[in-house]
């Protein structure tokens, strides 16, 4: 219950200035800035695991910081959509990233399991600022220019590919 309190409670509460925000400022940069924010505290919390010091405490409070940079990521990701689609294909996209976003929920638990089977919980919490980071490098300077659409099919193409290869490792009888 206290996991729940503190990944969702800072969220709750800063998603109301979060959607002003997005409505005020540059919505990419926000995008990347709290993206980055919250990859920052994950490598802080991978760099404490390895070098020993793991507690709840540490957990809840990167909980309560990653929580934070997605109540302010969050409305901006949504309200960016109509910045980047066509009018007449804003429904079909909105409706292809959440078709993706609950595949992404269905398949990230099988897919931690497999992680976390195979590699260390640092190595783990790396893969997630691995991905912000190559993501940041990647879409940051071409948001502006190539549509939606792509980094839609990219993104869950990648996402599926990477949980398949994961699965299928953490399979002894097909590699072993």
């Amino acid at each position: 219950m206290l996991s729940t309190i503190c990944s969702m409670f800072p969220q709750v509460i800063i998603s109301l200035w979060g959607g002003v925000w997005a409505d005020r400022y540059n919505r990419k940069t926000l995008i990347m800035l709290t993206d980055g924010f919250i990859a920052l505290s994950t490598f802080g919390l991978a760099i404490a695991f390895w070098a020993g010091f793991r507690s709840l405490e540490l957990l809840l409070a990167v909980s309560v910081v990653r929580s934070l940079g997605a109540g302010i990521q969050t409305p901006c990701v949504n309200a960016i959509f109509p910045q980047l689609v066509p009018m007449e294909k804003l429904t079909r996209i909105q409706g292809i990233n959440h078709t993706l976003g609950s595949v992404l929920l269905l398949l990230s638990p099988a897919v931690g399991g497999a992680l976390l089977g195979s590699v260390s919980i640092a190595w783990a919490f790396m893969l997630d600022v691995v991905t912000v980071i190559l993501a940041i490098l990647l879409f940051g300077p071409l948001a502006d220019v190539i549509s939606v659409e792509l980094i839609l099919v990219f993104t869950g193409v990648l996402l599926l590919l990477t949980g398949i290869i994961f699965y299928l490792s953490s399979r002894k009888f097909i590699f072993h």
